[in-house]
């Protein structure tokens, strides 16, 4: 009996090894845990928030009940409307006015660029070769010796 006593936590240690652990299984034991905690954290979170959102929107509402801005933005508040009216007028119209005439002739403004391009590129290979043509031209007379021009 001894002998068995001894035997039987070895037994049951190897038998334990023996058995293969389906990670699977393990992960759909774990699941709804997971799920549960994860659940009450987000619930927790939300609830502090709120409670934060309330208590801070309770603290700023005698500061803003007793401040004096709205009642100086309600009488400041013809000023604003003249402002805006004049910013509108004097700048926002004529920047959309300009915008407008600039986008419709933007190709025309493309057109006169590409063609002042080209038209100097020309002008300059023109130029390169009424030289080359005018020294060509020019050096058969300089070439002649100094005795047919001291003859003549």
């Amino acid at each position: 009996m001894n002998q068995n006593s001894v035997d039987e936590p070895a037994r049951r240690a190897s038998s334990k090894a023996n058995i293969a652990v389906d990670p699977v299984a393990v992960i759909q034991g774990v699941y709804p845990y997971l799920k549960s905690i994860i659940s009450l954290a987000i619930l927790t979170l939300l609830g502090l928030y709120r409670v934060l959102i309330y208590l801070t929107s309770q603290l700023v509402k005698p500061i803003l009940v007793l401040s004096p801005i709205p009642i100086i933005l309600y009488i400041l508040s013809p000023v604003f409307t003249f402002c805006q009216v004049l910013l509108d007028v004097l700048v926002f119209a004529p920047v959309r006015t300009a915008v407008y005439i600039l986008d419709a002739v933007y190709p025309l403004y493309v057109f006169v660029g590409v063609a002042c391009i080209t038209g100097c590129l020309l002008g300059l290979a023109a130029r390169f070769v009424s030289e080359w043509l005018v020294k060509m031209v020019d050096k058969p007379a300089r070439s002649k010796p100094q005795n047919e021009v001291e003859d003549a």
